[in-house]
Formats: C-alpha cells, sequence, structure tokens
C-alpha cells in the first residue's frame, strides 16, 4: 500500500506543445477550383430538402371557452366560489421581537432560566423591552433591528416558539420564558396581520374562467372527433369540413423537417411532421387528426417540391471552411510526427516549436488532481508516461478536441507516506480496492509498473533535452 500512495501521490515536471486546428488552419490555403471540385463530387449533399405547402383547419381550447353553446350559472358559479374560500387556508402572520438567552457550554439550562427571568422582572419594572435587548439578547441577528423578527406565518419559528407566539392575543403582549432549541425566550407580540378571501365579486371572473376550460375541454374532445370523421370522408380537401365547422382553412409554404415558418401549431412538432411526411400525406390524402398543446389539427399537403441543386454560390463558403479543416487536420498530423521525430533526435524543444510558430505550456510539480489550464488528455497522458532518466524526457503525444499536443515529462517526483493522512490512505485503498477512484488507473498502472519494476512494453520515448 505504501508504494501505491507513493505512486498515486506522485508530482511531475510537464509541458506540452498544443497542435490547434484555429492555428493551423491560418497557414493553409484553398482554392475556388478545390471548392468547385468538391461540390462536384459531392453534389448529392448540396440539395435542399423535400419541402411540401400545408392545408390545415385546427380547433383549439381558447376557441371554444366563449363557445355560444356554454351556459354560466350564476348560482353555480357561487356554489365553487364557497368551495374555494372553504378550501383555502387563511391564517394569519404575526410580527414578532424577542429577547434569547443561550444555553451553551458557558450557561446550563437552570442558569439561562434565572437570566430569562431577571430580564422578565427588569419589563415589569418597566424598563425598556429594546433596551433589554441591547443588553441581554444572544441572537445577533434580531439583537440588531431592535429584536424584530419580521412578520412569518405558523410552520416558521421553532414549534415551542410558535405555539407561545400565537398563543398572545393583544399586540404588546409579552410571554413568559419560554423554552426553544436555541435556548430561552421572552416574546412580544408586536401585530397581527390576518389574511382575507378576495370577496365573490373579486373572484367571479376567474371562477367563470375555470368553468369555461372545464367545459370547452369536453366540447374540444367531441369536436375533435367530429373533425376527423368530417375530413376522413372529405379525403383529398379540406374545404367542407372547414365550411361545416366554421373554420378557416389556414396555409403553410416550404414546410420542411427543420423549417416551418410562422406557424406555431407546426414548429419543431416531431408528431406532426413525421405524418406530413408520411407517403400517405404526400399523396395529398387527410390526416388524422392531431394533438398539438391544447389544439387539434387536420392538415394534408397541398404540394410538394422535391430536392433541387443548391447553387455553389450559396454554399462556397461552407465547402471552403470545410476543406480548411481537413488540411489543417494533415497539416497537424504532419507536424505532430516531424516533431516527434525531432524531439527523438535530441532537437532542442524551443527550436522546435518556433518553426511553427507555437509555444510549450510548462507545469511543474503537477499531480494526478491537478486540472486548472491542463487539458484533461495532457495531465493522463503525461502521468502514463515512464519516469524520465536524468537529464532526459519521456515523451509521447496525444488527441485534443480542437487538435493534438506532444507532451514531454522531465521529471518525477515520489509521494510521501508520512504526508499522507490515515483519512486520505484510506480512500486511497478503498479506491484501488473498489476501482471506483477519480484516478486513472490506466496511468496508475503504467507508472506503478514502472516503480515497482513489473516488466511491460510501453510506446514511449526518452530523448536528451
Amino acid at each position: 500500500m505504501a508504494e501505491s500512495i507513493r505512486v498515486i501521490t506522485q508530482k511531475r515536471d510537464l509541458a506540452y506543445l498544443p497542435l490547434q486546428i484555429d492555428h493551423f488552419s491560418s497557414r493553409v490555403e484553398v482554392s475556388d477550383d478545390e471548392i468547385a471540385v468538391r461540390f462536384e463530387e459531392n453534389q448529392s449533399s448540396y440539395m435542399t430538402q423535400l419541402s411540401v405547402d400545408v392545408e390545415y383547419v385546427s380547433i383549439s381550447l381558447d376557441d371554444l371557452v366563449n363557445d355560444a353553446s356554454i351556459e354560466i350559472d350564476e348560482k353555480g358559479l357561487e356554489e365553487i366560489y364557497a368551495e374555494d374560500k372553504a378550501s383555502f387556508s387563511l391564517g394569519d402572520q404575526r410580527d414578532s421581537s424577542h429577547i434569547l438567552v443561550q444555553i451553551n457550554n458557558q450557561r446550563d439550562e437552570a442558569a439561562a432560566l434565572e437570566l430569562i427571568t431577571e430580564v422578565k422582572a427588569k419589563l415589569a419594572e418597566g424598563a425598556a423591552f429594546e433596551d433589554l435587548v441591547e443588553e441581554f439578547s444572544e441572537d445577533s441577528g434580531s439583537r440588531a433591528q431592535e429584536g424584530s423578527l419580521g412578520p412569518a406565518s405558523k410552520g416558521i419559528f421553532d414549534p415551542a416558539f410558535e405555539t407561545a407566539l400565537w398563543a398572545l392575543e393583544e399586540t404588546g403582549l409579552i410571554s413568559d420564558p419560554i423554552k426553544s432549541s436555541f435556548g430561552y425566550h421572552l416574546i412580544r407580540l408586536d401585530d397581527v396581520m390576518v389574511q382575507e378571501y378576495p370577496s365573490f365579486s373579486e373572484r367571479r371572473a376567474d371562477v367563470e374562467l375555470r368553468v369555461r376550460r372545464t367545459r370547452a375541454q369536453d366540447l374540444l374532445s367531441e369536436r375533435s372527433v367530429l373533425l376527423e370523421r368530417s375530413a376522413y370522408d372529405e379525403g383529398f380537401s379540406l374545404n367542407e369540413t372547414a365550411s361545416k365547422f366554421g373554420l378557416e382553412v389556414q396555409s403553410a409554404s416550404g414546410v420542411n423537417r427543420t423549417q416551418q415558418p410562422g406557424h406555431e401549431l407546426l414548429l419543431g412538432n416531431t408528431a406532426v411532421l413525421d405524418v406530413l411526411f408520411s407517403d400517405e400525406a404526400l399523396g395529398g390524402e387527410n390526416s388524422p387528426m392531431l394533438e398539438v398543446g391544447d389544439a387539434v389539427l387536420v392538415a394534408r399537403v397541398a404540394d410538394r417540391h422535391e430536392p433541387e441543386p443548391i447553387p455553389l454560390t450559396e454554399v462556397a463558403t461552407a465547402i471552403k471552411d470545410t476543406l480548411i479543416r481537413e488540411k489543417a487536420l494533415v497539416a497537424i498530423e504532419e507536424a505532430k510526427a516531424d516533431a516527434f521525430e525531432r524531439l527523438q533526435a535530441g532537437e532542442g524543444v524551443t527550436d522546435i516549436a518556433q518553426s511553427y510558430d507555437l509555444r510549450w505550456t510548462t507545469h511543474e510539480a503537477v499531480t494526478r488532481s491537478d486540472r486548472g489550464s491542463i487539458p484533461p488528455a495532457v495531465l493522463a497522458l503525461a502521468f502514463e508516461l515512464p519516469r524520465p532518466p536524468t537529464d532526459k524526457k519521456s515523451v509521447g503525444e496525444t488527441t485534443l478536441p480542437d487538435g493534438a499536443a506532444l507532451v514531454t515529462v522531465t521529471r518525477v517526483q515520489q509521494g510521501n507516506v508520512n504526508l499522507t493522512t490515515d483519512a486520505e490512505a484510506a480512500q486511497l485503498e478503498q479506491g484501488l480496492t473498489n476501482r471506483t477512484s477519480q484516478i486513472s488507473f490506466g496511468s496508475f498502472f503504467r507508472a506503478a509498473e514502472e516503480e515497482l519494476g513489473v516488466s511491460r512494453l510501453l510506446a514511449t520515448s526518452q530523448t536528451d533535452e
């Protein structure tokens, strides 16, 4: 275990040379001829999407809220209001102040009760509550507000405190000493704020709307069935259905899988789009009834527009960006191989970096858990590389999200078992046992092999400074 701790907690000096796409992109060129060739070779990739012109009729819940068939019974509204009022928890809020004497290591319960009783006596003798707050209260937060706790509803305070506060019947009254989990209190009732339920006239419009929406939902269910049946019978048009239900046939042009301009009922609704681009709909048939939120609709494809070639002028910039990226990645691979070979040959790291107008980033005494500005892939590789001999370096390369990097390790400092706490050692042991630690076990075992003398092939290099 001691050897494992020394390996896991070791520190390494590392450097890495980032080979990033943005940097190499500025060093490559793409000609118009290359863009034209790519366009011709991949013509199928530069086509418009299949799009359709859609006609549809819809009924929404909001459309039916004020439907003439919905009758409003005033007595019924009053009954609903009465039910709402009865179920509403009125309650009240109480504004209070207090003086707290704590029970702590310096003062036991008996001493705290004795002191709060003395404070109560001073109040009876005419002392000002606010003055006694300043002198005796050990609640620093409320003491700065002359003991005020502000308005509060039930469920906020300690149960014993709350019971005593709500037992005070008049403002200005002060409780007897009350024990809570914080100590002993004297509580003063400063104000009572009773919540009043709004009158029927104030709530009537909301109650009526609730009734209308409930009945409108029933209407929507009924009419959606009739709407679907009518559209099915009509087959390949929606004009008769629209007329029958007093609806307007709406239209949307140029609808494809990713664009449904200006029509919220179609926007991003995959279920609707799946139906519109089905073989039946593309053949002009009316769709089945479709639910979209609080609305239903029936749609049909009035016309379809087959995919067409996109002009080169419209995609030239995108093609150029693709070609630049591809060339940059090739350049990175070439630079990586060249730099690796030069490092192996003993060429100075600074000269190699300058030849690509780059700079090495160095970090000293890095641990496995260090993050900061070091890319995770670089850190992982740095602890996979073997310990370098004196005056030499271990070298490797890794892939980054935006390119690649060369990584060197020049020094390894073993961890100190004596500086590891028992808790840390137990955690490391548990991590090794369960293999659920945050340590990268691949890099750990490679380093452990190197330290403990286990023989294993390693694809790394060692070079002179």
